[in-house]
């Protein structure tokens, strides 16, 4: 067997590091802490089931009843009206984190800036973080950012057989050890926002007060699946619902940060209680 030296400083000083979720597994150089992937990613199955089929028989914008469509554009004139910009602004955070979860951004990071986006509320709220940074703390950060590292490079750039929607079921439900204690629904979600955010929406959880199914429900009229509907996984549901929203809201806002701030205030208006 050939003798593993590093690519940068072609010292054969190598530690195994850790496992990566596809199967290969990390390795670092301990003269110049250069680190990098060995072995060979698993050839993944895509899960049972036909996910167009199950698709086209989730809700479309077009069954929404006319009466609540009109009763909430209305509330949308009214929006963009009194708040044409969104209160908040994010591009500048969106487009640091976007470098950061780039294939080479995320293999280089600093640990901290994993740790930071946990916990930072720019752009997206994902709630008290208490079961994440527990975990990161017992640990370390090393190992908590390998962890990490590896749900990121998953769900943004796992293997094309097993389709976006449920590579995020399986980092949502920790199937076969993927994913990072903490860093689940919410985090993932708000991943999505940085990665793709031409089309995530920050509003991180199907379902919930603030959550996209109870939105769909109160402004458009329409009963999205619950969480555990058979072939409807997390996953699914979370970009099908963020998707059918999108549709929904329409044209007219600067942003999807802009789009979102309309849902959460349209939806309080319906339901004030």
């Amino acid at each position: 067997m050939p003798l593993v030296t590093c690519p940068d400083c072609d010292s054969s000083d190598i530690d195994r590091g850790a496992d990566h979720v596809d199967g290969r597994w990390y390795v670092i150089c301990l003269d110049c802490q250069r680190e990098w992937l060995r072995g060979e990613a698993r050839v993944e199955v895509a899960p049972s089931g036909d996910l167009q089929a199950a698709r086209q028989r989730f809700p479309a914008p077009e069954q929404a009843p006319a009466e609540t469509r009109a009763r909430t554009a209305d509330l949308k004139a009214r929006f963009l009206q009194d708040r044409p910009e969104p209160r908040e602004k994010v591009a500048g955070y969106w487009a640091r984190y976007q470098q950061v979860f780039s294939a080479e951004g995320l293999r280089t990071c600093n640990p901290q800036d994993l740790k930071d986006f946990a916990n930072n509320p720019t752009g997206a709220r994902p709630g008290i973080m208490a079961v994440f940074n527990t975990a990161w703390n017992e640990m370390g950060a090393d190992a908590a950012a390998a962890q990490v590292r590896g749900s990121v490079e998953y769900l943004l750039r796992g293997p094309t057989s097993v389709p976006a929607e449920d590579r995020l079921t399986q980092l949502i439900l920790g199937e076969r050890g993927l994913g990072m204690t903490g860093w689940r629904e919410s985090l993932l979600t708000k991943v999505l926002c940085v990665a793709e955010a031409e089309r995530f929406l920050p509003i991180l959880m199907y379902t919930g007060r603030a959550g996209k199914r109870e939105i769909v429900q109160r402004l458009y009229g329409l009963q999205l699946p619950p969480p555990d509907a058979t072939d409807w996984t997390k996953g699914r549901l979370i970009y099908w619902s963020n998707d059918l929203l999108r549709e929904l809201a329409g044209d007219g806002f600067v942003d999807l940060v802009h789009m979102a701030e309309f849902l959460w205030w349209a939806s309080e208006e319906q339901d004030p209680a």
